[in-house]
């Protein structure tokens, strides 16, 4: 029992030497604000999530982008390039069974298949 209140002890005192170190760093996390279902149904992209359909909307302005401009238009929208790129090409798995983006330097977008997405009127 006796290493037990040492550990216990140890625990504690380690405990107060990190929490305001977890503290500062909690306080530096971005807090997210849960979506409500409306916001997604305002994207011309129904379906994909709004951060990605925000990104989708800038994409489609022209039909080719360099891996570096994608990369910075994604983190602009506070995004992972990678992690965006899967997510918006997951999406157009699920709604038209190809890829929307070909990956590579330069990304080309399939303009042909945004036609068809839900929702796309303009």
């Amino acid at each position: 029992m006796s290493k037990v209140s040492v550990i216990l002890r140890e625990t504690k005192e380690v405990d107060a030497i990190l929490a305001p170190i977890y503290e500062e760093e909690a306080s530096e996390i971005p807090i997210s604000v849960a979506v409500s279902p409306t916001l997604e149904q305002e994207t011309k992209f129904v379906g994909l999530g709004p951060e990605q359909a925000r990104l989708l909307e800038a994409l489609v302005n022209q039909p080719e982008w360099t891996r570096s401009g994608f990369e910075a238009k994604a983190r602009e929208l506070g995004l992972m390039p990678d992690g965006a790129l899967e997510a918006i090409n997951e999406w157009a798995y699920d709604t038209f069974d190809e890829e929307l983006i070909e990956d590579g330097d330069p990304l080309i977008i399939n303009m042909a298949l945004l036609a068809d997405a839900p929702g796309a009127s303009s």
